[in-house]
C-alpha cells in the first residue's frame, strides 16, 4: 500500500520473488540483509508527495524510476498480473525481472513473522479474497 492505495496484492512468495511494482521492489530492497550495506540497497530517489494534495496519475510516480508520461496521467487500476497477482502498474509486463537472488530471499526473522500472520488471519477467518471483496475502491 503506498499513500492509501493497494499496489499490489499476491501470495509472499511471488511479493519477494517476482514483485512487479517499483514501490514493493523498494520495500525489498529496504530489507536489511547480512553482507550488504545500507549504501549498497536500491531505495526511491525523490520526495513522497503531500498525501493531502495527492498527484495526479500514479501516486509514486514521482518516485518511480520507471515513470512515463502515462503514470503521470492516469492512476492505473489494481488489474492482473498472473493468476492471485495483482498489480497497479502501467509498466508491469514490461518491468525488468530482479537481479539479484538476495532480492528474493527471505530472512528467517521475516519468514517467521509471515507465518505468524498468516496464521493470525487464517484462526480469525480473514483470506486475500475476503479482504479483497471489503476493500474499498
Amino acid at each position: 500500500m503506498y499513500l492509501g492505495q493497494i499496489v499490489e496484492l499476491a501470495p509472499k512468495e511471488t511479493l519477494f520473488a517476482q514483485s512487479r511494482h517499483p514501490y514493493t521492489r523498494s520495500l525489498m530492497a529496504a530489507i536489511p540483509r547480512a553482507g550488504i550495506r545500507k549504501t549498497e540497497r536500491s531505495l526511491p530517489s525523490g520526495d513522497a508527495p503531500n498525501p493531502i494534495d495527492l498527484p495526479q496519475g500514479c501516486r509514486f510516480h514521482t518516485r518511480c524510476p520507471y515513470v512515463v508520461d502515462i503514470c503521470r496521467r492516469e492512476a492505473p487500476p489494481l488489474a492482473p498480473f498472473a493468476a492471485g497477482h495483482l498489480t497497479a502498474c502501467h509498466r508491469a509486463f514490461e518491468l525488468p525481472p530482479l537481479l539479484h537472488a538476495e532480492a528474493a530471499a527471505v530472512s528467517p526473522i521475516a519468514e517467521k513473522r509471515m507465518a505468524l500472520y498468516a496464521e493470525a488471519r487464517q484462526r480469525s477467518g480473514v483470506s486475500i479474497a475476503n479482504s479483497k471483496a471489503s476493500a474499498p475502491r
